[in-house]
């Protein structure tokens, strides 16, 4: 009896395991997959992905599974064709390109360029690169965007979002015994220096966020290409030159159709419409980069129609007949909320929109079928307490944006060598902890002040100056705010004061002052905090 339990049991698993593995869900729970909705949801994602026919290239249409698989082999084989490049217009070498001696030891014992990928490739280059991430390029693309709506210059500027028709490339390398490895790896060093691409004639491409910080001439993500530079018609004639070489090195093709160009608003419109000409790309007004909206206005609801369609796609593929209370709401908890997810952290989406998402998800538990409102028997705000608490555990899309935020705060603010750190240093002097409005903000500091917000409550101040610092509403006592100990402090002349004022010239504690605020215990305390740290500078 034992044995035959225990194949039963085995012979569900496998049967769960297959269904799980046709759906490709991972937001079921253990136990439900092989309830009635999800075999519904597999055969509906199976019929989904199903190709029923292609189209040839002489614009025949066929539905025969065996010409379908032909097709589909003809198509990848010509992607994944050797291809013979061209060496001819490769810069010539000289002894200042090669690699340095000790990153030359380290490629000679090993194969991987892991260890010392960071110091060979720019910041520009984001992917595939340890302790970069994606964060600081949309972020640094958005705030470049805010250049471009608000520069007056004259010339203009301009954004090439380039596509490649083939984001991966097949290399076959055949080394020449006359050209030593060494410079061939420093070829690939040196089109990717950290200067601005250079137009080889003095001048240089890119654009300059503010004075006295460098140029950002082009972001790299993997094969999400951006290149700055100002509206000239040399400059255009450079960069296709320049893209016509690896063109030639790579065997790599750029998809013109899918190619656009963006222009700053002072650019005149015959100068658009030339370089635009001239390049073969698209004029746009508008492009995404890494899937973030890139616009010249503020952003609006029209901006994130892509995401409420999304949304509507998902409650309206779940077929609501299959789906218990507690099955609809695992799906709006695990599926549904999440969606706007990746846009909340690295841009501001309108209040409006998470509402709507919101009010999708209180539709879709509700409602049994699509002829019937549903009572709505629980207030959203409610249903977004813990469990514990009474709640379903929901998470209310408006109160994440801050801390989605704190964490990208947090990264700019503690590494001062990043490149996004030093643009928004010379810009807006890093004043994110202050509430004052700043005139003509870009979304990229919007995203770091509001992160900056929520990151105040929870963080610990290091006293330099005590100029940052406010003595009752900032955290630098312990790991609480003096405002919400119940402590006999003198509150009405602490108001509005910071730290310096309770330190003296050499930026000591003024000891008489402390103990008349906060009496003679917490003076104690007080003055056992180290001061004049960082150079006179307030850390948190």
């Amino acid at each position: 009896m034992r044995r035959k339990a225990s194949e039963l049991n085995t012979t569900l698993a496998r049967i769960t395991t297959w269904w799980r593995q046709r759906a490709k869900a991972k937001w079921i729970e253990e136990g439900d997959a092989n309830s009635n909705f999800f075999h519904s949801f597999a055969s509906a994602c199976k019929r989904g992905n199903r190709i029923l026919e292609v189209q040839k290239p002489n614009g025949d249409r066929s539905d025969d599974p065996a010409l379908i698989q032909e097709e589909f082999m003809k198509f990848f084989m010509l992607k994944w064709e050797e291809r013979q490049i061209v060496c001819d217009s490769w810069p010539n070498f000289h002894s200042e390109d090669m690699i340095p001696d000790q990153v030359n030891e380290i490629l000679e014992a090993e194969i991987t360029l892991k260890p010392v990928l960071g110091s060979i490739f720019s910041e520009e280059q984001g992917a595939f690169v340890s302790r970069r991430s994606i964060s600081n390029h949309g972020l640094i693309v958005q705030e470049m965007l805010s250049k471009f709506q608000f520069s007056a210059k004259k010339s203009g500027m301009m954004a090439l979002k380039i596509d490649m028709e083939t984001p991966w490339i097949y290399v076959k390398v055949v080394f020449d015994k006359d050209v030593p490895c060494r410079h061939i790896c420093s070829f690939s060093v040196r089109s990717s220096s950290p200067k601005p691409l250079d137009r080889g004639g003095g001048g240089q491409l890119g654009v300059q966020v503010i004075n006295n910080v460098e140029r950002i001439s082009h972001l790299l993500y993997a094969d999400d290409i951006l290149i700055f530079a100002e509206a000239s018609r040399s400059n255009a004639i450079c960069i296709m030159k320049l893209l016509g070489d690896y063109c030639d090195w790579t065997r790599q093709r750029i998809n013109g159709g899918k190619s656009a160009v963006l222009f700053s608003r002072s650019c005149p419109n015959w100068k658009k419409l030339l370089i635009a000409k001239l390049m073969g790309y698209r004029k746009v007004n508008s492009m995404e980069y890494l899937g973030l909206p890139l616009v010249l206005r503020r952003l609006k609801a029209e901006d994130f129609d892509k995401t409420i369609r999304n949304a509507h796609q998902k409650t309206n593929i779940w077929g609501k007949k299959h789906l218990s209370l507690a099955g609809r709401a695992l799906l709006i908890r695990t599926s549904l909320l999440s969606i706007p997810m990746y846009l909340m952290t690295y841009t501001s989406v309108p209040r409006g929109i998470l509402h709507s998402i919101e009010k999708l998800g209180i539709t879709f538990l509700w409602q049994k079928d699509s002829n019937s409102r549903g009572m709505h028997y629980v207030e959203w705000k409610e249903l977004c307490q813990p469990r514990d608490h009474g709640g379903l555990g929901f998470h209310g899309l408006d109160n994440w944006q801050g801390p989605l935020h704190a964490r990208l705060a947090w990264q700019v603010i503690s590494n001062p060598n990043l490149l996004l750190h030093k643009v928004l240093k010379a810009k807006y002097g890093m004043e994110q902890w202050n509430d004052t409005q700043v005139y003509r903000a870009s979304t990229t500091w919007k995203v770091i002040h509001d992160g900056a917000k929520a990151l105040k409550e929870i963080i610990r101040w290091n006293i330099g100056d005590g100029q940052s610092i406010d003595v009752l509403q900032d955290c630098w006592i312990l790991n609480r705010r003096i405002d919400t100990w119940p402590t006999f402090v003198n509150v009405n002349e602490l108001e509005n004061v910071r730290v310096n004022w309770l330190l003296d010239e050499s930026a000591r504690w003024n000891e008489e002052r402390v103990t008349d605020c906060f009496g003679n215990v917490m003076a104690e305390r007080v003055m056992a905090i180290a001061t004049n740290g960082n150079e006179g500078i307030d850390t948190p």
